[in-house]
């Protein structure tokens, strides 16, 4: 679990193998769960909020991945 004070959020990250089925590929599933905690918030906050969580789930997606898998992504 890491935190982002600036946009008083979290993320909880699974990292998990599957099976092997080729052996030149290695299949991995990266779970990435960010979440705010807040009691209500106004439906033009909680737009900008799902926004600033996005980013964040695409900065620690990124920052998991080697330039290599970047590349697939393009």
């Amino acid at each position: 679990m890491i935190h982002d004070p600036e946009i008083d959020a979290a993320a909880i990250i699974t990292q998990a193998f599957e099976q092997i089925v080729d052996p030149k590929l290695i299949p991995i599933i990266l779970d990435i769960d960010v979440f705010r905690q807040k009691e209500v918030i106004s439906e033009e906050e909680a737009w900008q909020t799902l926004e600033k969580l996005r980013h964040f789930k695409n900065r620690i997606f990124f920052a998991s991945i080697t330039e290599k898998t970047k590349e697939l992504f393009q």
